[in-house]
């Protein structure tokens, strides 16, 4: 048991001056995170479930778990006592690198916050793609279902739709 304590006090890195993270903090860290991820998913279905229009629910479950994803996130950095600026450097790397690497589903993420904001098109439309007619079944973050009219579900990427 000894052994035990001894691994979870073991200190990893300094962080500042005076802070030091340690395993046990890192473990209790990855639990938060775990839980919290699974809580927000529960946490937005039920935001989804309300008396609303399919499109708007749609809306309220993808908004609430983003805000809570971030919420748990800062969370967990402050229960670390990790600062926030420490990522800067990082994050302006990551930045380039994803802006770089992923233009095209950056592109259809984007495209997807305007349909689910500005709502052009609304879960259930009937609509034609190229030479494919059907109704929106599902507005997602980077593609949205079409069930056409012979009954095959169609991925049509949200840069296609906007």
């Amino acid at each position: 048991m000894e052994t035990f304590w001894q691994i979870w006090h073991c200190e990893l890195l300094e962080i500042t001056g005076t802070e030091k993270l340690k395993v046990g903090q890192v473990v209790l860290g990855l639990l938060i995170l775990l839980l919290g991820m699974l809580l927000s998913s529960v946490i937005s279905r039920m935001a989804g479930r309300r008396n609303l229009n399919p499109t708007a629910a749609a809306v309220a479950q993808k908004v609430a778990y983003y805000v809570l994803v971030v919420a748990v996130l800062f969370t967990t950095l402050f229960m670390l006592k990790i600062p926030i600026t420490a990522f800067a450097f990082l994050g302006g790397a990551i930045a380039i690198g994803v802006g770089f690497g992923t233009q095209q589903i950056m592109n259809n993420f984007i495209c997807g916050c305007v349909l689910i904001a500005e709502r052009p098109v609304r879960i259930g439309d009937l609509i034609e793609i190229g030479d494919s007619r059907g109704n929106m079944e599902f507005i997602g973050a980077r593609c949205t279902r079409v069930r056409r009219t012979d009954g095959v579900d169609l991925l049509v990427p949200n840069s296609v739709l906007l």
